[in-house]
């Protein structure tokens, strides 16, 4: 059983963490150690190509949107976000620019499908623009996603680079 904490020592503690939270940025966010992990495939059906270094992103920060078991959100879609999305999502709990300063409009980052679904299906039914929904690299997403999202859609909002 943990120690007991005075109210004392629970303010310094809460206080300690509440700060240093606000400090992490995306580079120093730490990655999960994950067994040895097969090749993954693409929505297109070819290898898995890196989405971004910089900022450092997917599950384990080594710049692919793997899908991994450990991951519960499976960040899969290599997805280009709008100022549009990063107001959508933080309008559902989930503000994304508190990561860092390179969260911003054009920022490349692994989004979880059923967050990027959920942009797609507010914007088939009228709820946001278009440009709510990012833009998605295929050659970067993974397979997976294929089982939550079809390819006509994927592909509607591919990136053109």
């Amino acid at each position: 059983m943990p120690p007991k904490l005075s109210p004392p020592q629970l303010r310094t503690l809460t206080t300690f963490f509440t700060s240093n939270l606000h400090k992490r940025t995306l580079a120093s966010h730490a990655p999960p150690t994950m067994p040895h992990q097969p090749p993954s495939l693409s929505v297109l059906s070819t290898p898995l190509q890196i989405h971004s270094l910089q900022p450092p992103t997917g599950f384990t920060r080594d710049g692919f949107c793997r899908s991994y078991a450990q991951d519960p959100g499976q960040h899969t879609v290599a997805a280009i976000v709008t100022e549009d999305f990063l107001n959508f999502s933080a309008e559902r709990g989930n503000n994304l620019r508190t990561l860092g300063p390179e969260m911003k409009e054009g920022c490349r980052w692994c989004l979880c499908v059923a967050r990027w679904k959920e942009a797609l299906d507010a914007f088939r039914a009228g709820k946001v623009g278009r440009d709510a929904v990012p833009r998605v690299r295929l050659e970067a997403t993974d397979r997976s996603v294929l089982g939550e999202v079809g390819m006509g859609d994927l592909k509607e909002f591919q990136a053109v680079e």
